[in-house]
């Protein structure tokens, strides 16, 4: 339950300057605050806010407040793989068969 979570705490926890959030928030302090002033309104379950990597999800809400928000943080990884593969194989092979034969 993130809604009274100040958004410094949120800047400490992820361990990010919060420069984006500040330059575009008002006077909110808590993440409700800012889902509220993005959104222009008091958003209802389920409704989300997307801020850069951050989705904001309203999980419980009323007519004055939000009351519970989950929030997602999308992480995108880049990188580069290369093999260099020398691959020689040398097979031998020998086979053998055992014949028997049982007359009868």
């Amino acid at each position: 339950n993130f809604k009274s979570l100040k958004l410094i705490d949120f800047y400490k926890i992820l361990n990010i300057d919060g420069k984006s959030f500040e330059v575009v928030k008002g006077e909110s302090d808590t993440i409700a605050g800012f889902c509220i002033e993005q959104a222009g309104k008091i958003l209802l379950k389920n409704e989300k806010i997307v801020f850069g990597k951050y989705t904001f999800i309203v999980e419980a809400s009323d007519k004055r407040r939000i009351k519970k928000i989950k929030i997602k943080i999308e992480f995108k990884i880049k990188f580069r793989l290369t093999l260099k593969l020398n691959l020689t194989l040398n097979l031998k092979l020998n086979l053998t068969l055992n014949l028997k034969l049982y007359l009868k």
